[in-house]
């Protein structure tokens, strides 16, 4: 776990709000993203999560890094994907007081949520108005090659094998921690 990525020092004097997500859907979407956008890995979806690089311990290891320096910065908050995704609103209604601008009526992040809901994210994409080259997708372009993909928890059922499911839980048991999995 050591080495520079693990030295949180540099945010000592900052407020760092982590947005964690499954472990599983995590890979499935960062295999999307090596495959379908950035073209990096040409693997199969098994392959991708064993991979050393790019798999299921450089996951692990992120959380694990991020959970023993979370007293580092002046403030630290996790934020659940999964928690997102079921109560947008309310999720967003701490931020403003998280990052130290109390006060934000609540009509103001409900209408930030619903801003960003995956029907409008995802036409947002399609429709390139990100302004971003990271986040353009190209005319006619896979499903699978969006950013906004599917915008669902949970997902990688649909796509990694049983077996798989098993290897990563085992990883997870192994060396994850509490970052690494929504409560049940």
């Amino acid at each position: 776990m050591a080495g520079p990525a693990a030295d949180k020092s540099e945010y000592r004097d900052k407020r760092v709000l982590l947005l964690g997500r499954d472990v599983r859907d995590t890979l499935v979407s960062a295999y999307f993203h090596a495959t379908r956008r950035l073209r990096f890995f040409t693997g199969t979806i098994s392959a991708f999560a064993r991979d050393e690089r790019y798999g299921v311990d450089k996951v692990l290891t992120f959380y694990r890094q991020w959970h023993a320096a979370r007293q580092v910065p002046r403030a630290f908050m996790l934020v659940r994907y999964e928690a997102m995704h079921a109560d947008p609103a309310g999720i967003l209604g701490r931020v403003p007081q998280f990052i130290g601008t109390p006060g934000v009526p609540a009509a103001t992040t409900a209408a930030a949520a619903d801003f960003a809901r995956f029907e409008n994210l995802r036409d947002a994409e399609a429709r390139n108005l990100f302004d971003n080259p990271m986040l353009a997708t190209r005319p006619n372009a896979d499903p699978d090659a969006f950013k906004v993909r599917r915008g669902k928890t949970g997902g990688f059922r649909d796509y990694l094998s049983a077996d798989d499911v098993a290897w990563i839980d085992a990883a997870e048991a192994e060396r994850g921690c509490e970052f690494t999995r929504p409560a049940a």
